[in-house]
């Protein structure tokens, strides 16, 4: 199952986006598997791991144009 996110917007988040946070500071969204075993999205927290977007709140984050 892929897990899916909208940013603050109610556009769709995408692997490899550009995400700005209200603050200004800005990830790259990267994809990755949880332990249920669903695709699911987050920012790099190490090389083999991602926080997943879940645990932020997307009402604070939009897509950047590139």
């Amino acid at each position: 199952m892929r897990l899916r996110y909208y940013d603050k917007h109610g556009t769709e988040i995408q692997a490899e986006m550009l995400l700005r946070h209200d603050d200004g500071a800005t990830e790259r969204v990267l994809e990755g598997v949880n332990s249920s075993g669903d695709i699911t999205l987050g920012f790099e927290a190490s090389a083999s791991e991602i926080y997943p977007l879940s645990e932020f709140n997307l009402r604070e984050w939009e897509i950047e144009a590139e």
